[in-house]
């Protein structure tokens, strides 16, 4: 798949969406399901396409790890959109945002939140719901990837303040 093909696929989701759907006979939906669910799958499938054969993806993956921290002992949750496993172990991670909507402002603390929490597991152990074996390790030194689907209902004033807060104090990598 290339970028183009995931764009178009992505586009081709949204357009679904726009029209009425019939669950059953008589049965509506009044309002269509997100298609960011969906959007992880393809990229999944297209970050699989352009990794080795070794490598796990695992799309909303439900992370749990022991919290170390004395205010906050015990099980956590950590649930990136997609992460990378090879060997057992973490090696990326990846927040999808199909737009900032309603986050355009928020955004850039949200991101440095994520990528800090991600920064403090580097070196640790935990188990993936659903994995056999569950146990997993995260690399040291990982970075949160942001991945911004569509920039279109943004100013671009607004997206410039995201890419110059990313250029100069980069929670991680953003792609847009």
């Amino acid at each position: 798949m290339t970028p183009k093909n995931f764009i178009d696929q992505v586009r081709e989701l949204y357009l679904a969406r726009k029209e009425k759907r019939e669950i059953a006979p008589g049965i509506y939906r009044g309002t269509n399901p997100s298609v960011s669910s969906e959007t992880e799958d393809l990229f999944a499938r297209y970050l699989k396409e352009r990794l080795p054969d070794t490598v796990e993806i695992w799309v909303d993956p439900q992370i749990s790890y022991e919290a170390e921290d004395t205010d906050k002992k015990g099980r956590r949750i950590f649930r990136p959109d997609i992460c990378v496993i090879r060997d057992n172990t973490v090696t990326g991670a990846f927040e999808l945002k199909m737009d900032l909507g309603y986050i355009r402002e928020e955004f850039p603390p949200y991101a440095e939140g994520r990528a800090a929490m991600l920064r403090e597991l580097g070196g640790e152990k935990g188990s993936i719901t659903k994995r056999d074996p569950p146990e997993i390790r995260f690399a040291g030194g990982l970075v949160m990837n942001f991945v911004l689907i569509n920039d279109n209902n943004i100013s671009r004033p607004k997206l410039r303040k995201v890419e110059d807060y990313f250029a100069a104090t980069p929670p991680g990598p953003l792609f847009i």
